[in-house]
């Protein structure tokens, strides 16, 4: 994540990263992680790095989805905890395809869009998931 601060006389400073860190117990966390990195390298310019971190990131988040579908299948009931971490481990899944395949230069404000929305909802869901007591 990219921020700038104004002085007070509304002069804009230079960016600077800012990186939300959790313990990385999970395995969205560890995707987390790679997707901050994955940004970084973007800011950085090393497109190839960048995909590479995402590519490698999509995996955990497939286990995971897989693991809240496994879950919700096995409720003898509805379960909208398990159907809400499904339909957000989707959404990120379908971003991150997105961002990979935006990452190159001429769609690259695309890329970090899609990025940071799926950033920004595994962020969300993490909270929503220690909040709950959800595993993931």
């Amino acid at each position: 994540m990219q921020i700038q601060a104004r002085d007070a006389a509304g002069n804009l400073g230079n960016p600077a990263a800012v990186i939300i860190r959790r313990p990385r117990l999970s395995d969205l966390d560890r995707a987390i992680a790679l997707e901050q990195h994955a940004e970084d390298r973007i800011l950085a310019g090393d497109l190839a790095a960048a995909r590479a971190d995402i590519d490698a990131s999509r995996p955990f988040i497939k286990q995971q989805l897989a693991a809240a579908v496994k879950l919700a299948a096995k409720a003898p009931g509805p379960s909208p905890d398990a159907h809400h971490a499904v339909i957000e481990l989707a959404h990120v899944l379908g971003l991150k395809s997105l961002a990979r395949a935006l990452t190159k230069p001429q769609t690259l404000g695309q890329a970090t869009v899609a990025l940071s929305n799926a950033l920004a909802r595994e962020i969300a869901l993490a909270g929503w998931a220690d909040e709950n007591g959800f595993q993931l």
